[in-house]
């Protein structure tokens, strides 16, 4: 039961990790391209 919960936080982790990845990506790629950033993906 243990090992479940730490397995389910982890992949909430990876989950917000990725999510912020993403905003950080998008939000640089809208500085370069001067774009909106919801256009870029």
């Amino acid at each position: 039961m243990l090992q479940n919960a730490l397995v389910a936080t982890l992949r909430v982790g990876v989950a917000t990790t990725n999510e912020v990845a993403h905003l950080v990506v998008d939000n640089t790629l809208g500085r370069f391209l001067d774009t909106n950033p919801d256009k870029v993906r």
